[in-house]
């Protein structure tokens, strides 16, 4: 999205509530140079105006007593086209600061604190043009800079490194972008990842490599090229942590040696497959694993598909090994194995293997490291950065099927199983069968129902990769809905015999007993889980197709028996249960039950889903004293919340990018309730 304000011929409003504090915005902003000016005292009073003229930037107080606020207005930006090019700008109070984050997620261009005086107050508007020029007019680039001071104030750096590599892999080689987001590695005290970002920066421009150098003497002391002379191999490649999964514990030694050389901070090794899991619970950041094939305690099969799959690693992954067969080498290449190194080696010549690899992996070609962050972000259930990657993916000259293979996984991910089935079955006429497309198939037909056809890409699957264990489980899946238990058993036996604690496998069974009602044995697996949620989530997703199939009786069942069986004394999962359940018996027109399910939740606040209970329990006290259905054309509820949702209104025709940070900046949870009662005001 590229920033209006160059034009002084555009529409301004100005909205704020003190009249004095009104002319004085008015008569800086006419000082700007802009003459098209309308101020009005509350958004209420604007809205008409706004739905009209279509006003290319807004600049409002909050106005969190009127029905249509601030937080309506930057939701109704992503909606309306009339609004679909207008900025939006906020002056808030010191009271109200904890809504910007929200505020960013919608849309939001700018924040300033609400001031009085006519200096402060220019020098803020006169500061956001040249925050303006310094992006290069790019708005995403302008709300990352805004966004950037308030994170690193309130010391939320996972979300502000997260958002500024989303905005990088949307807008690659962005100089502002680019430095911000070596300053957010360097104010973490990680200067090895930040010293990475600018060693890359340096080769873009002499612009980028001048601002490398400096930023880099800012923050250590000493020029860029300085710094890069001293660094280990391992630091260059922004490495810290090895893990080494080895019996032999002569191997073990040589490989310590070796990443002790290559400059690794931490190397931990482990002789057996139940140990380094158990360690990698509490030490989930991790830079490169070489383990052997064969381990106590755990099969080479075992063990990469709960790396890649339960705990969804994406570091590079090597197998040092001589018992490594052509048969195992499919499913090595499925689960994105980096490499295969065979024993035994000599130690010089392991350690030069080993980097070549290293640093082939971390480079790759464009279309292999956007596929991979694109899969990668699936997998931890970050859409949005998995749109941003496919988006660039699309933009490049990668082959068209695989570019419509990527987005069926995307489209699969967000629900649109519809879309994902009719672009997945075009990858196929055109670049053909591969394992990973009819895997996907076998997944989006299981998703639609299509039992049948489902079956028939898993088993083809099957027979090219037959230890993948998330395949054996939705084999399982699909036998058992066809009314084959002896299938369903059996696919469940192999899966067993290659791990039979596999997270896959026993939410899969888990879910399976939930539906046919045997709660003793739910609570049993539940028990060999961390956690009920990853049930609960795959429950949801068949309610919600329940629902979409108009049974919603059906659907409400399902959520009773995942309450009873799953949830148990876990406050959050049996909130989200609760509202699920209630948002099923309104959709099944009893607004009463829907009611008591709400006044069933004993603390609300305790769980992922507080605000939305919240405002749906103030709609449904309103239905039931007024008498009036809640669900009417214009009051259409959310569909039933899954688990893992993403917290924040989704629009599909705003695609990240278009509109700020929305898309871009994601927080892994939910809006303030003082923003969900704005936001449903309207």
């Amino acid at each position: 999205m590229i920033s209006n304000l160059r034009d002084k011929s555009i529409t301004v409003m100005v909205v704020e509530p003190i009249q004095s504090i009104r002319r004085l915005m008015a008569s800086i902003i006419k000082d700007l140079g802009f003459s098209n000016i309308e101020s009005y005292e509350s958004l209420n009073d604007a809205k008409k105006s706004i739905f009209r003229l279509g006003p290319k930037w807004v600049i409002t107080s909050l106005c969190e007593r009127d029905s249509f606020n601030a937080i309506t207005l930057l939701n109704a930006a992503l909606k309306e086209d009339v609004l679909s090019d207008c900025m939006i700008s906020l002056l808030v109070d010191a009271a109200n600061q904890d809504i910007l984050p929200d505020a960013f997620q919608l849309g939001l261009i700018s924040s300033h604190p609400q001031v009085t005086t006519a200096g402060t107050l220019k020098n803020e508007l006169t500061q956001l043009f040249s925050v303006c020029e310094s992006c290069k007019w790019n708005l995403s680039a302008v709300a990352a800079h805004y966004l950037f001071s308030l994170l690193a104030t309130r010391k939320e750096f996972k979300d502000l490194t997260s958002t500024l590599n989303n905005c990088l892999t949307l807008f690659p080689d962005h100089l502002f972008l680019t430095l911000k987001h070596a300053e957010a590695f360097f104010m973490q005290g990680k200067n090895d990842q930040a010293i990475m970002v600018l060693r890359h920066a340096k080769t873009i421009s002499s612009d980028h490599k001048n601002a490398a150098e400096k930023l880099c003497q800012n923050y250590l002391g000493a020029t860029l090229t300085t710094i890069e002379g001293q660094q280990s191999f391992a630091a260059s490649q922004g490495m810290r942590t090895a893990v080494i999964i080895d019996s032999d514990q002569t191997t073990v030694k040589a490989l310590t040696a070796i990443f002790q050389d290559l400059g690794f901070v931490e190397i931990a090794g482990f002789s057996d497959a139940l140990t380094f899991f158990d360690w990698l619970r509490d030490h989930p950041d991790v830079d490169l694993i070489v383990s052997e094939w064969k381990i106590p305690k755990g099969s080479g099969p075992a063990i990469i598909q709960r790396i890649r799959v339960d705990h969804a690693l994406s570091a590079p992954l090597i197998i040092h090994s001589s018992v490594v067969q052509d048969k195992d080498r499919v499913l090595l290449k499925e689960l994105g194995v980096t490499d295969v190194i065979p024993k035994p080696m000599y130690q010089k010549i392991l350690g030069q293997e080993l980097k070549t690899i290293i640093a082939a992996d971390i480079e790759g070609t464009k279309a292999e490291v956007l596929v991979n962050n694109i899969r990668s972000a699936i997998r931890k259930k970050e859409l949005s950065s998995a749109q941003t990657s496919l988006d660039r993916l699309k933009a490049g000259d990668a082959p068209g099927h695989l570019k419509q293979h990527l987005e069926a996984e995307v489209l699969l991910a967000i629900g649109d199983a519809v879309n994902a089935k009719n672009i997945a079955v075009s990858a196929l006429n055109t670049g053909g069968e591969s394992l990973a497309l009819l895997d996907l198939l076998g997944r989006i037909l299981l998703k639609l129902r299509e039992l049948d056809l489902a079956k028939k890409f898993l088993d083809k699957a099957a027979k090219i990769s037959p230890e993948n264990i998330e395949r054996l489980c939705l084999q399982a899946e699909v036998a058992t809905e066809l009314g084959d238990k002896l299938a369903a058993e059996a696919s469940f036996a192999k899966a067993e015999k290659i791990d039979g604690e596999s997270t896959v496998l026993l939410e899969t069974k888990a879910t399976i007993a939930t539906v046919d009602g045997q709660e003793d044995l739910v609570k049993s697996l539940i028990k060999r889980l961390s956690s009920g949620e990853g049930v609960v989530g795959r429950l949801n997703n068949r309610a919600v197709s329940l629902v979409k199939d108009g049974k919603p009786s059906e659907a409400l069942a399902l959520y009773k028996q995942a309450l009873s069986a799953v949830a148990g004394d876990d406050p959050d999962l049996g909130g989200v249960l609760l509202y699920n359940i209630a948002l099923s018996h309104i959709r099944a027109g009893n607004t009463r039950a829907a009611a008591e399910s709400l006044a069933s939740i004993k603390d609300p606040k305790k769980t992922r889903v507080g605000a939305k209970v919240t405002s749906l329990s103030q709609r449904v006290i309103t239905s039931l004293k007024s008498g009036k259905p809640l669900v009417t054309a214009a009051d259409e509820l959310p569909e039933l919340e899954p688990v893992a949702a993403p917290f924040i209104p989704i629009y599909p025709k705003v695609r990240p990018g278009t509109r700020a940070l929305y898309l871009i900046y994601q927080r892994d949870r939910p809006f303030l309730e003082k923003t969900t009662v704005l936001l449903n005001k309207s």
